[in-house]
């Protein structure tokens, strides 16, 4: 904190608790339980405007993949659409590209700005990666979530969360986004069907069920792709 304050800072968000510098420069102090998601939250409020749909994609494998489809998806619709992730920030033509700083999930500033830029150049409909850790890290929490969809999970990243319970939860925080309207879960994963009922009669519910179709609390809301094709001119399903 007091270089911090050194260096120029006016104000300093820190943990609750936190011992405040004395002497030096005069700063503002905040403290708060979850700092970085009150930084999420005023970088978003500082960035200013964001797409009017965003759609947030977590899970192990098939992340990237599944933004690329839907902002191709949404482009074929005549919609100015976008992707971020691993790929980076794939976009039509702006005059300054925003950046992810080549992370599958940016840092909540980075992100903010990111997403200030993309509604600045006009596009209205953004897929963003969701990984773990920046679930984990609050750094979506200032991003207004139209929808969020879970793939799968297998282990991965148990250096970071410890646990695959610890895993799992994280990107299931992504489903307490305050403003989703739209949860699409792969209930075809054992983690996806735990979500999928936890979930179910909350908010509006899409659950996709990858393989054999399943009677009882899904019959009524699962979309059941049972024939799935794939060929060079891409993926078709029934």
């Amino acid at each position: 904190i007091a270089d911090a304050i050194a260096r120029g800072a006016a104000v300093v968000l820190a943990p609750t608790g936190t011992a405040r510098v004395v002497g030096g420069r005069p700063y503002s102090f905040i403290e708060d339980p979850e700092p970085r998601q009150r930084l999420a939250r005023i970088a978003a409020l500082l960035a200013g405007a964001q797409p009017m749909v965003i759609a947030a994609v977590t899970g192990t494998n098939g992340k990237t993949s599944t933004v690329e489809f839907l902002r191709q998806l949404w482009a074929a619709a005549g919609r100015r659409a976008a992707s971020i992730g691993t790929l980076g920030v794939i976009a039509p033509d702006l005059a300054n590209p925003p950046s992810n700083n080549g992370l599958t999930t940016a840092d909540p500033v980075t992100l903010a700005q990111s997403m200030a830029a993309l509604a600045r150049g006009g596009v209205t409909r953004a897929a963003i990666e969701a990984s773990s850790h920046g679930l984990d890290q609050f750094r979506l929490d200032g991003l207004k979530l139209t929808a969020g969809a879970f793939t799968n999970l297998t282990r991965d990243h148990l250096d970071y969360h410890g646990t695959m319970a610890a895993y799992g939860a994280a990107k299931a925080r992504l489903f307490d986004a305050p403003d989703l309207k739209h949860i699409i879960i792969n209930v075809g994963d054992p983690f996806g069907r735990e979500c999928a009922r936890r979930l179910a009669g909350r908010v509006p519910l899409t659950a996709v069920w990858i393989g054999a179709g399943e009677s009882g609390w899904l019959a009524d809301r699962a979309l059941h792709a049972t024939q799935v094709m794939l060929d060079v001119r891409g993926i078709s399903l029934q």
